[in-house]
């Protein structure tokens, strides 16, 4: 019998979660909980709670996928010469030596492609994984995977639309931008001034965002950092909220093409 499913997304201000029965299932339970002032043991320890107390999660039959805070990654986006993921990952620790505001051995890092002879590069300091790890295993669980949802979004709202084009996804503390479904840009920020920095940056670049979907901004605010620009909220399948998008993402990754196509710091020492 196929083991459960708990997908759980942390952001700085929730921690949204879903249980699966099998992988390809529509969630047979949904939940968001606040996470503030209560540090990473904390949400943890009340995240995997809630997940028990919905009665379709016995925890210890579930395997546990993690998607850790946007805000706690850094992203660079690095010029490669080959195009395999793998070979990437082999040589971005040299292409971020001195780049990153920590040193490279102190990281974990993987890679989205981003075409045109770019990868996305995305690291995750060691002591931010081992405080996560730590915190599960100190409630009995080992997650079978850690990375960000946000990174699953793009493909998952292109195979649900289809639409053409250049589009941008925004949260509140996440931008993607992608191309039929395809990686160009991600970043996470903290306020829309922020927000609007990256916006300079894909003007500069020259990427002009066809749509926008969001999800925990208002309309108001995506129109004026957009103007004239088409805009939607995410609309979620099976009704359920639009705050479910990165939880259902991570779900697609694993009824598709499977989550190893997406980033996951679950690797070398952390494997």
């Amino acid at each position: 019998m196929a083991r459960r499913i708990l997908i759980i997304e942390f952001s700085h201000s929730a921690v949204r979660a879903g249980v699966y029965q099998r992988a390809g299932a529509a969630p047979s339970a949904y939940f968001t909980l606040p996470v503030k002032g209560k540090g990473v043991k904390g949400a943890v320890s009340e995240v995997l709670s809630e997940a028990a107390a919905t009665g379709k999660a016995d925890i210890s039959s579930c395997d546990v996928f993690v998607s850790v805070p946007p805000s706690s990654v850094i992203l660079r986006v690095v010029g490669v010469p080959v195009g395999q993921r793998e070979k990437i990952n082999e040589i971005l620790p040299f292409e971020l030596s001195g780049a990153l505001s920590v040193d490279v051995g102190d990281v974990i890092v993987d890679s989205i492609q981003a075409g045109e002879g770019r990868a996305i590069a995305v690291a995750l300091e060691k002591k931010v994984l081992s405080e996560y790890l730590e915190a599960f295993r100190a409630s009995g669980v080992d997650p079978v995977w850690v990375g960000v949802a946000g990174f699953s979004v793009p493909s998952f709202l292109y195979g649900l639309e289809k639409t053409r084009g250049t589009v941008a996804f925004v949260r509140e503390d996440f931008m993607s931008v992608s191309r039929d479904g395809v990686p160009v840009f991600f970043n996470s920020y903290g306020g829309p001034g922020a927000l609007r920095l990256g916006l300079k940056y894909l003007e500069a670049e020259g990427v002009a965002i066809d749509a926008v979907r969001y999800e925990g901004v208002s309309g108001e605010d995506i129109t004026a950092l957009f103007p004239g620009v088409p805009s939607d909220e995410v609309a979620v399948p099976g009704g359920l909220p639009p705050d479910a998008v990165g939880v259902e993402a991570v779900a697609a990754e694993l009824s598709g093409a499977g989550i190893g196509s997406t980033v996951n710091f679950r690797k070398g020492e952390f494997e």
